[in-house]
């Protein structure tokens, strides 16, 4: 990531009509995937203020970046001046949220950003400090294409108002409602419920489960298991919604999900991890089980290495016919070469192939620690792309179990070291607010699933050799890739413009 300096407020004339007086306020730029330290320089924000660029049913962002360059900043505020306005057309200012981008302590490496909860009321920047502002635009389906223009004001005590522009390109295409890359992400409700203290059975825990389960699936991703029991009507129609591509379920629910349909999306989870002769002796006998009802059932199985007893077979050797859908942690994959022939076969036979990532792998490889770079969440879904991998799996988005509060301790993992391993979302009770609270890895993940339906309608208008060339201009595979942000902005802008080539 490149480091620039900060241009000062005064000398935006497009903004202010005044220069403006001590405290000085200076304006940065940083796209979703930078993670702005408290004291880190940015890109100084340009006369043409706020550009973004998205499809309809995209949620598109940026970052406007506030720095109190002398003396602290009091009774700062940033608010939207209306909607934003087309030519013929409007996009409600309802779709537009701004939220405060907050820092979380990392041992041993200073603060993080994530959090980002609804900016409310004012707020203060230490001399020196940074403030990020997140612009988060919801850009309905069916937007008709053009540019629309509104403005952000900011307000601090001492200086005169500055106006910044914002202008939305939004191109003639629309992503579909239904991802095309399958997920199952981990939601655990027992810390959910504990972090906002309110006890389970309550028409307030279901409330909250309802929001958190929500977050997720707009954010494109399907958690283990909706709000609702499978045997009623609120659990059916969870379990039909279109943006939901898994759920996990249990061996006595095949007959009900083949009568209803769903037995497709389900995902039967009898071991995790196996690497013992023990636990592999488990899976096949419950395997064998479940295919017994119903061989459509769809068996799902994790794992990060070759059998401890067995080490020169591959877990394709020894589960082929009762594990079909495959889910290797990335660095096997992309280490095992024999291994990942295997599942390239068996793909082919029309069984899936997902990856997972958790606690590991570390190090080059891309994961949604809250100290590492940004663009490596986004990034994990072109490399999953890049393979033509079917899915991916995540053990935990509110694992809190470890910490006292994801918002002061993101030790949340037993090595700690792991830093906000499955914590993806933070307790909203920590601000006031009776529901989850975004963070920028979720963020920078909804980016990286939006792009995957880039690269299928890529796929469909130019062929897959010109979505491996997009990719390849940024990654080579799991551990070789390049982290500039500017890049991966500007490679996106140009299959947006290829498709709306295409679009017309």
């Amino acid at each position: 990531m490149s480091a620039t300096y900060l241009l000062p407020v005064g000398l935006l004339i497009a903004f202010a009509a005044t220069a403006v007086a001590a405290p000085q306020l200076s304006l940065g730029i940083a796209p979703v995937t930078q993670k702005v330290l408290p004291r880190a320089s940015v890109t100084p924000l340009t006369g043409e203020g706020l550009q973004l660029w998205g499809a309809g049913a995209e949620q598109v962002g940026t970052q406007l970046v506030l720095t109190a360059t002398d003396t602290a900043l009091k009774a700062v505020s940033v608010t939207l001046d209306s909607d934003l306005a087309g030519a013929q057309a409007a996009i409600g200012r309802d779709h537009v949220a701004l939220l405060k981008v907050c820092y979380v302590p990392v041992p041993g490496k200073g603060e993080y950003p994530d959090p980002l909860p609804p900016l409310a009321g004012e707020f203060d920047i230490p001399a020196g400090g940074n403030q990020p502002i997140w612009i988060k635009v919801s850009i309905p389906p069916h937007q008709p294409a053009g540019v629309y223009n509104a403005a952000l004001i900011i307000k601090a005590q001492g200086t005169p108002p500055v106006r910044v522009p914002i202008s939305l390109h939004v191109w003639p295409f629309t992503l579909p409602a239904a991802p095309h890359l399958r997920t199952a992400f981990g939601l655990w409700n027992n810390y959910i419920l504990s972090a906002h203290g309110v006890k389970d059975g309550t028409p307030q825990a279901q409330a909250l489960k309802e929001a958190y389960y929500e977050m997720l699936l707009t954010h494109r991703l399907s958690a283990y298991s909706p709000p609702a029991p499978l045997r009623s009507s609120q659990g059916l129609a969870y379990r039909r919604d279109p943006r939901l591509t898994s759920f996990t379920a249990s061996p006595e629910d095949v007959e009900f999900l083949a009568a209803h349909g769903l037995l497709y999306k389900a995902l039967f989870y009898p071991v995790d991890e196996p690497s013992s002769k023990n636990s592999y002796d488990k899976l096949i006998e419950r395997g064998r089980r479940i295919k017994a009802i119903n061989s459509a059932a769809h068996i799902v199985t994790p794992f990060y290495k070759r059998p401890d007893f067995a080490p020169d077979a591959t877990p394709v050797d020894l589960l082929a016919g009762i594990t079909d859908v495959w889910c290797p942690n990335t660095s096997m994959y992309h280490s095992d070469a024999q291994l990942r022939r295997q599942l390239k076969q068996r793909q082919q036979q029309g069984e899936q192939v997902w990856a997972y990532v958790c606690c590991g792998p570390g190090g080059d490889y891309c994961n949604f620690f809250v100290d590492q770079e940004g663009i490596r969440h986004r990034l994990l879904f072109w490399q999953l792309r890049q393979q033509q991998l079917d899915g991916l799996l995540y053990w935990g988005t509110t694992y809190w179990g470890k910490v006292t509060n994801p918002w002061h301790d993101v030790t949340t993992w037993f090595d700690d070291a792991s830093f906000g391993d499955g914590s993806l979302m933070y307790p909203g009770a920590e601000v006031g607010i009776d529901g989850p609270v975004t963070s920028q890895r979720l963020e920078c993940i909804l980016a990286g699933m939006q792009d995957i339906e880039y690269f299928t309608l890529l796929a469909r208008v130019a062929g897959e050799q010109a979505v491996q060339d997009f990719i390849g201009q940024l990654v080579t595979d799991f551990t070789h890739y390049s982290t500039d942000d500017n890049k991966l902005e500007e490679v996106r802008r140009q299959i947006g413009d290829l498709l709306a080539a295409h679009s017309r």
